[in-house]
């Protein structure tokens, strides 16, 4: 419960953060806003690219060539 928890936090923080980034004009992203994934699918994007998971609808990231959930350290 503790993980899927700081899961939650470290997806509202990147949220946050993409929010912040692209200023008021944009303030609220949607989906074209993310790359597109599945957990445990390869990607082909930098360490750290956020996408959305198009089967369950969360946030993902990809880390070492696959999409996983982020993590908090």
């Amino acid at each position: 419960m503790r993980t899927f928890i700081q899961s939650l936090s470290v997806a509202a923080l990147a949220a946050t953060a993409l929010i912040a980034g692209t200023g008021m004009a944009a303030a609220t992203p949607d989906d074209y806003d993310y790359k597109k994934g599945s957990r445990g699918a390869a990607c082909s994007y930098a360490d750290g690219t956020l996408g959305l998971d198009v089967d369950a609808g969360f946030v993902i990231t990809c880390q070492g060539g696959v999409w996983n959930t982020p993590k908090s350290s």
